[in-house]
């Protein structure tokens, strides 16, 4: 099936799409307005809590089957909205976030952005610690240092 176009840079439509039980579906978003690039849809049990971002972001979408709030270890946050009903929610900005920026969510959650340098979408995925050997428990660092004072922040995130 086609859906018509909503947006673009993905500021579109956020959809669950489901099949009976036994059937497989896919599905695929191409072309976000600066070009031809294309991202696949993923199954929920690919979402994740902690989202490393590796490149500077032009836009940065979330989504999720459930209400989540991301934090940065600066202390922004974006929290996804949308409806219990069709399990829906996201989150759009169209402002820089910086190359190494990690988002840690208290709920699964599937992130897209579009590569500031290049104009190329990026589907990111960290997916399940388990599939990676990792502990379920990560901790994010940063340090921050002026001319007056140094100061570190840690962030400690446990996942499933």
């Amino acid at each position: 099936a086609t859906i018509s176009t909503f947006g673009n840079q993905y500021t579109g439509k956020a959809c669950k799409w489901t099949a009976p039980a036994g059937k497989l579906i896919g599905g695929a978003a191409v072309g976000d307005g600066d070009g031809g690039d294309s991202t696949t849809f993923l199954p929920s049990t690919l979402f994740q809590q902690v989202t490393p971002l590796p490149k500077t972001l032009d836009y940065l979408f979330l989504i999720s089957d459930q209400a989540a709030t991301c934090t940065t270890a600066s202390g922004t946050t974006y929290s996804l909205t949308g409806s219990a009903t069709n399990q829906v929610y996201k989150f759009y900005t169209s402002s820089n976030i910086a190359a190494g920026t990690v988002l840690s969510c208290d709920a699964p959650i599937t992130a897209w952005g579009d590569d500031s340098s290049s104009n190329e979408e990026y589907q990111i995925i960290l997916g399940p610690v388990w599939a990676y050997g990792l502990s379920t428990t990560t901790t994010v660092s940063t340090t921050t240092t002026s001319t007056s004072t140094t100061s570190t922040t840690t962030t400690t995130t446990s996942t499933s």
